[in-house]
């Protein structure tokens, strides 16, 4: 968040991520707090929010995938989709961004564990679902901008060849190092690249 409030200056960012946050569990305390911004009081206009100037990104997966077997994602996801249609309607949110889940089993935390196959089974199954849905989605509001970003993608560039990160082959699976900054979640470094790569699809120009 610091990288994309730095790089674009004028922006206002709201944050409303929660540590340990599900879909399943937290979507709806999220959207509570977006209610609150775009009926706020003492305004002009309908939506304190404009929703041409408003995109709304949603990055909550990686949790999800770690607690819940293959054959639960499909509700899980289908909740994060019923959020972007009420965003729509309610709203009149008009740009959406979904980003799918990092490799997450090739982290410290899934290969100690040896869970690694089971992970990256459900993993690739809720991307599936994201992608086939975000693609239903844009087709059924074409009005909205609808985008698809990979953190797959890119993390797996980095761990398959992390020399061209200026990273070090150890890095690849060790908690602490220059990519895990512990067993699970990443360093800031790679928060940066992720946001870089994010930046460079949604302002190509930055």
């Amino acid at each position: 968040m610091g990288l994309l409030q730095e790089r674009i200056q004028t922006a206002e960012i709201y944050n409303l991520a929660l540590p340990g946050a599900t879909a399943k569990e937290d979507l709806a305390v999220q959207l509570t707090s977006l209610r609150v911004l775009w009926s706020r009081k003492n305004t002009s206009i309908d939506f304190p929010l404009d929703p041409e100037r408003t995109t709304y990104f949603s990055f909550l997966d990686v949790n999800d995938c770690g607690r819940t077997d293959v054959d639960g994602l499909e509700p899980i996801v289908d909740t994060i989709f019923d959020a972007a249609h009420d965003l729509y309607v309610k709203a009149g949110a008009m740009n959406f961004v979904f980003i799918d889940v990092p490799p997450i089993h090739r982290s410290p935390q899934a290969v100690e564990a040896g869970s690694s196959d089971t992970i990256a089974e459900r993993v690739e199954a809720w991307n599936d679902l994201l992608r086939a849905q975000a693609a239903e989605f844009g087709d059924r509001y074409k009005q909205a901008t609808t985008l698809l970003l990979s953190s797959h993608r890119v993390l797996t560039e980095v761990l398959d060849d992390p020399a061209a990160f200026d990273l070090a082959e150890e890095d690849v699976d060790t908690a602490g190092g220059g990519i895990w900054e512990e067993d699970l979640h990443l360093t800031e470094h790679m928060h940066t690249i992720l946001a870089e790569r994010l930046l460079a699809s949604l302002l190509p120009s930055t």
